[in-house]
C-alpha cells in the first residue's frame, strides 16, 4: 500500500520522454558568468536543432534529488527580525524555457524570457507555496523579495506549482526559481523531450557538446522515468 501511494503522487511536472544529461564547466576555461551563459545558450540551441528533440531546457538541479539546501527569503519591507525557518526556501536556477518543457503549470504571472539577462532587473518565479507563506491572499506578481544571505532584491515575475524537489513522500518545500541568464551556473542538467530512442539521442547531444568543447564530458545519463 505504501508504494502504491507513492507511485500515485503528483510530482508536479510531466515525467514521460524527458532525458537529462549533466555538463560541469571547469572554472579555469569559464572564469566569467558571460562565457557559461553563452555556451549554455548555444547547447540548447545547437541542441534543440538535433532530429526527434522536442524541446530543450536547462536546470542546476533536478527534481526529486535535493530539497535539503535553503535560502532565506522574505519580502521586502519586512524587518530582518519578521525572518522565519518557514521562508526557508531550496533555491532553483533554469532557463527562461524550463517550467513548458517539463510541465510544470504557471499560475499566475509569466515565465523567464530571453529579456532576462544580466543587463536587466532581478526577476525571480516563486512556488505556489512560498507565494502563501511570503503574501497570505495578496498576488505576488510585481512585489519584491529580499535573498537574505546577501540582500539582493529580486522582482516576483510568476508563481508556479509546487514541484516535488526532495523525497515523494514528504510535503513540498517552498521554491525560488531565478534565471540562468541572470544567476549562472557552471554545474546544470540539460534536460531534452524526445521520443526518439535514448542511444541515438545522446549521441546527437554528445556531438554538438564536443563541437563547442571537446574536452568536456556529458555524464550522468538519465531518463526522469529512471529518476
Amino acid at each position: 500500500k505504501s508504494l502504491w501511494r507513492l507511485l500515485s503522487v503528483d510530482p508536479g511536472f510531466r515525467r514521460e520522454k524527458l532525458l537529462t544529461l549533466s555538463l560541469s564547466l571547469p572554472a579555469a576555461r569559464y572564469s566569467e558568468d558571460e562565457q557559461v551563459v553563452r555556451f549554455y545558450e548555444e547547447v540548447q540551441r545547437q541542441v534543440a536543432a538535433v532530429p526527434g528533440v522536442d524541446g530543450v531546457a536547462i536546470i542546476d538541479e533536478l527534481p526529486l534529488t535535493n530539497d535539503r539546501t535553503a535560502v532565506g527569503i522574505y519580502a521586502e519591507g519586512q524587518p530582518q527580525s519578521a525572518f522565519d525557518r518557514e521562508f526557508a526556501s531550496v533555491w532553483r536556477t533554469a532557463s527562461p524555457n524550463y517550467f513548458g518543457l517539463m510541465g510544470i503549470t504557471l499560475i499566475r504571472g509569466r515565465s523567464f524570457t530571453l529579456r532576462d539577462n544580466a543587463s536587466s532587473p532581478r526577476v525571480a518565479i516563486i512556488s505556489e507555496t512560498l507565494a502563501r507563506r511570503l503574501f497570505q491572499q495578496e498576488d505576488p506578481v510585481g512585489r519584491r523579495i529580499v535573498m537574505a544571505q546577501n540582500r539582493s532584491v529580486w522582482q516576483v515575475v510568476g508563481v508556479v506549482a509546487d514541484v516535488k524537489l526532495g523525497e515523494l513522500e514528504r510535503a513540498a518545500r517552498p521554491a525560488f526559481y531565478t534565471s540562468n541568464l541572470q544567476e549562472s551556473s557552471r554545474n546544470s542538467i540539460l534536460v531534452v523531450r524526445s521520443a526518439a530512442s535514448q542511444t541515438g539521442l545522446v549521441s546527437g547531444v554528445r556531438q554538438v557538446v564536443q563541437s563547442l568543447d571537446p574536452e568536456l564530458p556529458v555524464y550522468g545519463v538519465r531518463t526522469i522515468e529512471e529518476l
